[in-house]
């Protein structure tokens, strides 16, 4: 699990506490991962208006999502997208070795010839108390992923319809452990 950070640029554009967190993921979550700056201030004004929330300086939400997307990371991201290879926003659920579940919702994910890559966005100014907790997030995820591939039959997700089934499968089942604790 590797940490990309950019904390000083974000300190300097950062505006609105736990509200920039919220709107900053809820646009990542719906906009193109090649998206316009345009196509990203329209996201940023629309959700802050479902959200209602005047305080978060919508011009700092654009420019850090914008920011973002043109990581080399997120554009890798956009790559598998359009091979259909990406998935955003999805539900995990994991059984550890002691029989304890595990539920999530990973930011983005996505495959390459390599395997795959998971990303959980951050927008805390002070990581330095919560990396640990956020690297064992993410490896969590990344387990996670490895079974539902093993699950399907396939070290590699190549077979979309097959990987669709299965994931519905395993979301039927994320969705039947949230109502049955």
């Amino acid at each position: 699990v590797e940490a990309l950070l950019d904390a000083g640029r974000l300190d300097r554009q950062r505006r609105g506490g736990r509200a920039f967190g919220a709107l900053f993921h809820d646009v990542l979550a719906v906009v193109d991962l090649d998206a316009s700056e345009a196509a990203i201030a329209a996201a940023v004004a629309f959700k802050a208006r479902i959200i209602g929330d005047s305080d978060v300086e919508q011009a700092s939400v654009v420019a850090v999502v914008r920011d973002t997307l043109r990581h080399p990371l997120l554009e890798a991201a956009a790559r598998a997208h359009a091979r259909g290879q990406c998935r955003r926003e999805a539900p995990v659920t994991l059984r550890l070795d002691d029989g304890t579940w595990i539920e999530g919702q990973f930011d983005l994910a996505f495959e390459e010839a390599d395997g795959w890559t998971v990303v959980d966005f951050k927008t805390d100014t002070d990581l330095d108390a919560t990396l640990d907790a956020y690297r064992r997030q993410v490896a969590l995820y990344a387990r996670a992923i490895t079974h539902f591939a093993q699950a399907i039959g396939a070290s590699r997700i190549g077979d979309l319809d097959r990987a669709r089934s299965a994931l519905r499968q395993i979301e039927t089942i994320h969705a039947s452990l949230q109502k049955f604790p």
